[in-house]
């Protein structure tokens, strides 16, 4: 029979025509004609019906067919319940241990890419005052793999660091596969006390930041007093707690001024003299706000000079500062000698003037320095 082919419908036995037979393939989901006429009747093995399912009001049957066209080429088509059908089936297929097998194979490739590209050539540091190049990029390669960019970026991502004196947090960005920046966060110093054979590093407040036997440049140096158990990350302690206070606003002050004292000496009064280069400062037992105000006024004009500058009686109207050798009056006539003998350089002192003459020469040389 060429124009009729028998199938087997599997549960009612029913013959089914070549225009019945064009419909179940249309319900399949195959175009009209061609899924039929494509293939001659002889060469259609046999179709399977499966168990027909619901998608919304229509009856859709799920089907398996096996077409032999020429050399046995096995085509099996099945037709979706649903758009997701064909993922789910072949997430289905897919085992525990074969994607386990694949995240390990993918660590690995990535493992070795990160071994063999990103390795350390340049380095590019910002914000490092204390330390150099070199000693930086030492600091940052420690340990294992210290040299791989990949890790350092991983490692010192906005890490604060205890080890290290002088810095607080080190950021490293990546750049390029060799290439990394880094960013130095210092912690604030503001001062030093030489504490049994080590230097013991304070903030303008007062808090202990790091101590460390290495001395750090352009650092105020405090003098005349005496801690006791300094602790790092606590507050300053000392035998004489009023002279260190005093300090401490002294710091404030020259901080806000944006002036940099040598050093701070506390002598037994707790007054208070601070050194810049060769001139000192006597700023006494207060007032620091004031007198610094009007001391950053005439710093410009010290280049080259040295003598001490009185503020010990300085007031609001800018008088009684004095620099030497002229000599305030309530200083000690043996001091005086003294200190005109350092400022002068000379062994040889003049009679020290009256109080009087003093005052209108201090007058003088105010009126000169205003000029």
């Amino acid at each position: 029979m060429r124009n009729r082919v028998s199938i087997q419908n599997g549960r009612t036995g029913k013959q089914d025509s070549r225009d019945e037979l064009r419909d179940m393939y249309d319900n399949l989901g195959f175009s009209g004609n061609s899924a039929v006429s494509a293939v001659p009747l002889y060469q259609i093995n046999r179709i399977n019906p499966a168990p027909a399912k619901l998608l919304g009001k229509q009856n859709i049957p799920l089907a398996e067919r096996e077409i032999v066209k020429g050399k046995k080429i096995r085509d099996v088509v099945q037709a979706p319940v649903f758009p997701l059908q064909g993922l789910l089936d072949l997430l289905g297929k897919i085992t525990l241990r074969g994607c386990l097998l694949s995240l390990l194979a993918l660590a690995a490739i990535a493992l070795s890419v990160i071994l063999m590209v990103f390795n350390l050539k340049k380095t590019v540091i910002y914000g490092n005052t204390k330390y150099s190049q070199e000693q930086i990029e030492s600091f940052i390669t420690r340990g294992r793999l210290g040299d791989n960019t990949f890790v350092m970026a991983l490692k010192y991502h906005h890490r604060t660091v205890t080890d290290i004196p002088f810095i607080d947090q080190i950021d490293i960005d990546l750049v390029n596969a060799s290439t990394v920046r880094v960013n130095i966060k210092e912690k604030e110093i503001a001062a030093s006390i030489f504490h049994n054979g080590r230097n013991v590093y304070i903030s303008r407040d007062g808090m202990i930041q790091t101590v460390s036997g290495r001395t750090a440049e352009n650092t105020t140096m405090i003098t005349g007093v005496t801690l006791t158990n300094p602790v790092m990350g606590e507050q300053i302690q000392a035998e004489n707690q009023k002279g260190m206070s005093l300090a401490l606003e002294l710091l404030s002050a020259l901080d806000k001024y944006g002036i940099h004292a040598d050093s701070i000496d506390i002598d037994e009064k707790n007054s208070l003299t601070a050194s810049f280069g060769n001139v000192k400062v006597r700023a006494g037992k207060g007032g620091y706000d004031q007198k610094m105000f009007k001391l950053h006024q005439i710093v410009p004009y010290l280049e080259g000079r040295s003598g001490i500058i009185s503020m010990t009686g300085y007031n609001y109207n800018g008088e009684n500062i004095v620099l030497y050798p002229f000599i305030r009056p309530e200083v000690t006539r043996a001091e005086a000698a003294v200190e005109a003998v350092k400022a002068n350089g000379d062994e040889k002192v003049e009679q020290v003037k009256p109080a009087a003459q003093e005052e209108e020469e201090e007058s003088k040389t105010e009126k000169a320095g205003k000029a």
